[in-house]
């Protein structure tokens, strides 16, 4: 007697991710001691890894051009 086979559908798992929110670039930077300290305290007070904080400081952060001679 032979035990008929089961069909498994695809299912379960994790969904897959859009084109747009894929995170496939990777940028590194070196830091003084102080700024280090400063970014940990930021992070802690945040309570979020250093990536998420940086991604927030990308998206709503402000840069100020520097001074030019003219």
């Amino acid at each position: 007697m032979e035990t008929p086979k089961k069909t498994y559908s695809k299912q379960g798992g994790r969904p897959k991710v859009s084109i747009g929110r894929i995170r496939k670039y990777v940028v590194s930077t070196r830091l003084s001691p102080e700024r280090k300290l400063r970014f940990s305290a930021l992070c802690r007070e945040a309570g979020q890894p250093p990536a998420e904080v940086l991604r927030q400081l990308i998206d709503r952060g402000t840069v100020r051009a520097r001074i030019t001679r003219e």
